[in-house]
């Protein structure tokens, strides 16, 4: 029930049934298609935050600008506009030249109809980079930067994060409380990305590395670099 209190007012909110919320988010589900293997083998980013895991040169950044030239490729669900999608390089990985130029190859190695020069830079110009070297600038990016830009822009469909883990390496240097600082900004951060992927309808993909599992609980000898609770 709601309560009145002195000097707030609340608005009543209308009450949904399961059935409905989970029709709506059928119906504002992206309808990215995120390739894994083969042409015959993927999945639609649903709302939320998806991460892939795998180990150095397996081709995770490959999937990741391939999301993003998908999404930029595409009608929105709502607005029948194509839609921008968000491509954040984390740390010293690829370098900003590298990336423009596989995105310009995946661009144009599609499939496009007449006048492809135009189409393949209308495309490129609905992919929005960004390019973050430390956690700092990282934490400002989505605090603060990345909020006030999905504020202002409603056709956005995909936001792609490549690779999280390179923005919490452990060094040798690193005490006990760096990592339990590093855990709680984490928790702190996915919350965050959990949000805005409700708050504006965009499904969130995060790349993340893999280290060595020497627990001896699991059957595979690697686990994701952030562990498996975040």
């Amino acid at each position: 029930q709601h309560r009145e209190k002195i000097s707030i007012e609340i608005e009543m909110v209308e009450s949904k049934t399961a059935f409905n919320l989970l029709e709506e988010s059928e119906e504002n589900s992206s309808q990215i298609p995120l390739l894994l293997s083969s042409q015959d083998e993927h999945f639609k980013l649903k709302l939320g935050v998806t991460e892939i895991v795998g180990e150095a040169g397996v081709g995770k950044t490959q999937i990741a600008l391939s999301t993003c030239v998908s999404c930029s490729s595409m009608r929105m669900n709502t607005s029948q506009a194509f839609g921008k999608s968000i491509y954040v390089s984390l740390g010293e990985g690829t370098t900003q030249q590298a990336i423009a130029r596989r995105l310009d190859q995946m661009v144009r190695g599609r499939n496009l109809e007449e006048n492809a020069n135009q189409q393949a830079t209308s495309i490129l110009q609905r992919i929005v980079t960004r390019f973050v070297q430390n956690q700092d600038d990282f934490q400002a990016f989505i605090f603060h930067d990345l909020p006030t830009f999905l504020n202002e822009k409603t056709d956005v469909g995909v936001l792609v994060l490549d690779s999280i883990a390179s923005m919490f390496r452990i060094s040798e240097t690193s005490d006990k409380s760096f990592a339990i600082n590093r855990s709680g900004l984490l928790f702190q951060i996915s919350a965050q990305l959990k949000k805005l992927s409700e708050i504006h309808r965009i499904p969130v993909l995060v790349i993340n590395q893999v280290t060595a599992d020497f627990s001896g609980r699991e059957s595979k000898p690697f686990r994701p670099a952030l562990g498996l609770s975040w």
